[in-house]
């Protein structure tokens, strides 16, 4: 695999908060951008609403590179870290917290004046023995379907944003810690176990057992360090292509359809993956971010998925290093023009023309 480097176009705002979470609003057609911030550190932490513009088109040929500083909108006070956060249907967001809570909140404009309610919390709260706090270590939704999973090991599923009483809750069998999750569809749930496993959950099967389970465990464990996953993302439009991002900085990927074959091993962080992400209408080209200061991109041979069987020895094209820089990089973002990124330096950063970067 060859690894080439490219001098990105990144601009970069300086804001008081730390911040662990970053998500795009829009959908990447608009040409005034979103995006909303949570932060950690605190006793008491923020989320954040902001609008960058930018100007020109971002059709072919007519994308035009001009930078400008984001607006803050307004912002909304929540106890404990926020540890994650995922649009949900129009115009609400869902939030997780370090308390072991999870949170829906209305995205609200009226007339030029921009508001963040938190609307309602849901019921199931991530504890150990029921007294003290875990910490909501994940969300996914999928639809108006969520799911959460915390430190507890226990992983609560919501019919939809509106029934805050979950509909199923499932407990780890071997009382590790759950670290990530993602709802695949309306069936199927994926979750990184802190025992180096991921455990699929077929919803339609009434048995609080995984229908399988992926090794995430590494050959050389005492050198990696430890192999669990922190971060899921399916292949942009093939969704029966999963990566994890592990703790060791490798991420592995899994054909689904065949979980018990060979999986792709991609080498290119020596800190955690913190967080993955693909350009929207773009399934060649995927983001990773890791604790050690690192943005990277992998180029996918496309070719490579045709047919039935895929050969992911071969899938990976290249690996391109997009940023380095000493703080940790806690989360990232894509739409069809930007990756946005934020983390421990205080920082809000943009990569411009993401289009320019995709491979061929």
């Amino acid at each position: 695999m060859a690894t080439l480097e490219y001098e990105a176009v990144i601009t970069c705002e300086a804001v008081a908060d730390q911040m662990s979470c970053v998500r795009w609003i829009n959908d990447g057609r608009s040409t005034h951008a979103s995006f909303v911030t949570g932060s950690y550190g605190e006793a008491s932490n923020v989320l954040a609403w902001w609008q960058l513009s930018i100007p020109g088109s971002i059709g072919e040929g007519d994308y035009q590179e001009s930078h400008k500083r984001p607006k803050w909108l307004t912002e909304s006070s929540i106890q404990g870290d926020i540890t994650a956060l995922e649009a949900g249907p129009t115009g609400t967001l869902l939030a997780a917290t370090s308390e072991g809570l999870c949170c829906v909140v209305k995205m609200e404009e009226v007339l030029d004046e921009h508001r963040l309610q938190l609307s309602q919390w849901f019921q199931g709260s991530h504890t150990f023995d029921g007294e003290q706090n875990a910490s909501c270590t994940g969300l996914s939704v999928y639809d108006s379907m969520v799911t959460t999973v915390g430190e507890d090991g226990r992983l609560y599923l919501y019919r939809s944003i509106h029934d805050t009483v979950p509909l199923r809750e499932y407990q780890d069998a071997n009382e590790s810690s759950y670290r990530c999750v993602k709802l695949l569809d309306s069936n199927n749930v994926l979750v990184g176990s802190s025992n180096h496993l991921l455990h699929c959950f077929d919803l339609r099967n009434g048995s609080d057992m995984p229908s399988f389970s992926l090794y995430t465990g590494e050959k050389e464990e005492e050198l990696a360090g430890s192999s669990c996953a922190v971060c899921i993302r399916p292949m942009l439009g093939r969704d029966k292509f999963i990566f994890a991002g592990l703790e060791s900085g490798t991420i592995m990927g899994w054909d689904l359809r065949n979980p018990n074959g060979v999986t792709q091993s991609m080498e290119g962080h020596s800190g955690a993956v913190t967080g993955m992400c693909f350009p929207v209408y773009s399934a060649g080209t995927m983001f990773s971010a890791s604790d050690d200061g690192d943005i990277g991109q992998w180029h996918f041979d496309m070719q490579q998925w045709e047919g039935n069987r895929i050969a992911f020895q071969q899938l990976v094209k290249c690996q391109t290093r997009i940023m380095k820089q000493r703080h940790a990089i806690r989360s990232i973002d894509a739409n069809a023009t930007q990756l946005i990124a934020v983390g421990d330096g205080r920082m809000i950063f943009f990569i411009d023309s993401v289009s320019y970067y995709l491979a061929p």
